[in-house]
């Protein structure tokens, strides 16, 4: 029987918010005529995760988990050739940015900090001056 793996609410909005983030800075690559299709922005992708996977002598996956792809796009200036004159052309580019992991503040840190800062309002309303 396979075992599914479930992340918990917070950690499931921050991807799900990152995904979005991708998905229109690949929708406004596309617009600008960068990339003619989504097919070619995720080959671009693919290709760098592979190249980084087999540079770093890790697996795919380790990159996948570890990175979080970052697309930009930049206009370059072509010379002119003598036969027509210069222009620009969009490039673009597509990084690996690695994920940071925060792993000292579990569920007692906040559960913690819940207690002492309701314990600090109930000072603050018995003190109360009427």
């Amino acid at each position: 029987m396979e075992k599914n793996f479930e992340l918990d609410y917070e950690l499931s909005q921050k991807i799900l918010a990152r995904s979005i983030e991708i998905d229109a800075a690949i929708s406004d690559i596309i617009n600008r005529n960068i990339c003619k299709t989504r097919e070619e922005a995720n080959k671009r992708l693919n290709k760098l995760v592979y190249d980084m996977a087999e540079e770093s002598g890790k697996s795919i996956y380790d990159i996948c988990f570890n990175t979080v792809p970052d697309y930009e796009y930049v206009n370059k200036l072509a010379p002119s050739d003598g036969a027509s004159p210069a222009r620009y052309i969009g490039e673009m580019r597509v990084k690996l940015r690695p994920l940071e992991f925060d792993f000292t503040r579990n569920g007692s840190y906040w559960k913690k900090k819940y207690f002492r800062l309701k314990e600090k309002m109930q000072e603050l309303v018995d003190n109360k001056d009427d």
